[in-house]
């Protein structure tokens, strides 16, 4: 089982119950590759947005409004605004090489790739359901929390790439 690949509109997992603590972050309505090193995201679009600084490949970032961020250092600017500190560890390139984050997708993602070493947690939204209208990539871990009542999780996509190691749970 090199890759799990499952090119569905509809694929059903099951849904287990994670109880990880993690910083509730953004809902996101865009493509979130937390591999990508690519600068597109102002910060000052952030809303409620003020001057702060992150940590990625072991050095201290000050980022303004005139920032331009990659989905995961503003994954990582989110969790320092909401809370104080910053579980999502990146590296130099400003890409997710460990840690972990939690969304909550309820608007449609044009994408979503979990990277080696990042643990990704999706609060569900009242339909235990979520929408890529891209690819999902997992090489991380991805975990699902919705209603405690649920059996199944609904997971739309053009393709799921679980990759060897991966955890979908």
């Amino acid at each position: 089982m090199l890759h799990q690949t499952a090119k569905k509109l509809l694929a059903l997992v099951s849904i287990a119950c994670v109880t990880q603590l993690m910083v509730p972050l953004a809902v996101w309505s865009a493509s979130l590759d937390l591999s990508s090193t690519v600068h597109n995201v102002r910060a000052g679009s952030i809303a409620g947005f003020h001057p702060t600084a992150i940590t990625a490949g072991g050095h201290l970032q000050n980022i303004t409004a005139n920032s331009l961020l990659t989905p995961a250092e503003l994954q990582a600017v989110l969790q320092v605004l909401n809370t104080g500190t910053q579980s999502l560890l990146l590296s130099g390139r400003d890409a997710a090489v460990g840690g972990s984050a939690l969304i909550q997708s309820s608007a449609a993602l044009t994408g979503l790739v979990v990277p080696t070493g990042v643990k990704l947690v999706d609060q569900l939204n009242a339909t235990n359901a979520l929408s890529v209208t891209g690819n999902l990539s997992n090489a991380g871990s991805l975990y699902f929390a919705g209603s405690p009542t649920a059996r199944t999780l609904t997971i739309s996509t053009l393709s799921i790439n679980n990759q060897l190691g991966a955890v979908l749970s």
